[in-house]
């Protein structure tokens, strides 16, 4: 009989969820095909078989977070199976090592219904303090549904304004956007410099470009300042930093991170090397990275690591805000919308479109200086852009 284990999708990896099984107890399994689907902290990854055999028991049901090495299912390589010895048959109902809840009684288990098992789950009831309806006290999904209602009417007693709301349980992905965000503000002292740069140079380059690539998409203004900040990185050296515990790692590459939102929280899928990528090869690039960051599908290695963030909130009419440092890096852009503002050039009042970048820093890393040379050479490049299309 052989364990399959849950395993360590990418670095950091601690935990893991099964949204899907591919495959139930008594069926054949053959090495290499689906076997199951792993929710990790930034991605849904499909698991595959580890061996060809019949797998004679799930071990962890759908929706439940178990840490990396816990045993999923349970195979067997061996001619025949111990399936079939088991009494197993393809189609039968999973089989779960994780009890319902022992008989307080008899201490001896107590069965309980699938349906009654996600019904807890979503109320988050304790099986343990229930009592089962069904033959031979097996807990039925009424009798979970019943304690929560049973439940309700004691709060709803207890409180003299009773206010509606749900409980949303935490995914794995916001529990570690939570947990690393925390980790961030605590233990990261962080600065900020600010600057407002002109984009009507940059429109115009756009323009331009995308007129004269009829055939793609488009290259987003986002895309441009992605590259602005890569190559504002490659000319400020001191910037491509990360802090480690006993030394300052500086970088041979540039790597630029985008934060996207998602149903599932904010990812910051990564362009490698944005710094000797043209235009249109990152801005293919960067399309690839957010479509698949919304459906969850990146591999481990593409949201890993990093040299900086940009985050731009400016299409949803954001002015300006400051970012939070997203470790192990040591900075992050966080750009507003791009609004026509009244602004003095050669001694005259005119109105130009202008939008505030706001740099967040790990002192311990970069000092103030380098972080005003970085933004200043970021603010020279959208200023100036057709170096951004080389």
């Amino acid at each position: 009989m052989r364990e399959v284990c849950l395993p360590q999708f990418g670095m950091g990896m601690t935990e893991g969820v099964v949204t899907r099984w591919h495959k139930s107890a008594g069926d054949p399994i053959k090495e290499g095909e689906p076997l199951c689907d792993i929710e990790t902290a930034k991605s849904t990854v499909e698991m595959q078989a580890p061996c060809s055999g019949i797998l004679t028991a799930v071990i962890i049901p759908v929706d439940q977070s178990v840490p990396v090495n816990t045993c999923l299912a349970l195979v067997d390589e061996g001619p025949g199976g111990v399936g079939s010895k088991m009494g197993v048959q393809p189609g039968d109902e999973p089989v779960h090592s994780i009890p319902a809840a022992p008989n307080p009684a008899a201490g001896a288990p107590v069965q309980v219904e699938p349906r009654a098992r996600e019904a807890a789950r979503i109320h988050q009831v304790e099986l343990t303090k229930l009592k089962g309806s069904g033959p031979g006290g097996r807990i039925l999904e009424e009798d979970v549904l019943a304690w929560v209602a049973k439940s309700s009417q004691k709060s709803a007693a207890a409180e003299s304004v009773p206010r509606p709301g749900v409980d949303v349980p935490h995914t794995v992905i916001r529990r570690t956007i939570a947990q690393r965000l925390t980790e961030a503000k605590q233990l990261i002292p962080h600065y900020y410099v600010r600057s407002s740069c002109a984009l009507d140079a940059l429109l115009s380059v756009r323009r331009d470009f995308n007129a004269a690539n009829p055939e793609s998409p488009g290259a987003s203004i986002n895309d441009f300042v992605l590259r602005a900040a890569a190559l504002a990185l490659r000319e400020v050296p001191d910037a491509n930093v990360s802090w480690g515990a006993k030394s300052l790692r500086r970088h041979d590459v540039v790597d630029v991170a985008l934060a996207v939102h998602t149903p599932h929280g904010v990812v910051t899928p990564i362009v490698r090397d944005a710094d000797r990528k043209d235009i249109g090869t990152l801005s293919a690039e960067t399309r690839s990275l957010i479509s698949r960051a919304r459906s969850a599908q990146l591999n481990p290695e593409e949201y890993l690591g990093g040299s900086i963030t940009i985050s731009n909130l400016g299409m949803f009419g954001v002015e300006e805000f400051s970012a939070i440092i997203n470790p192990p890096q040591a900075a992050i852009f966080a750009l507003g919308a791009a609004q026509p503002r009244p602004t003095v050039l050669d001694g005259q009042v005119v109105i130009a479109t202008l939008m505030t970048c706001t740099l967040s820093v790990d002192h311990r890393a970069i000092d103030g200086g380098v972080a005003a040379r970085l933004l200043s050479a970021f603010k020279s490049i959208v200023e100036m852009p057709r170096q951004v299309l080389t």
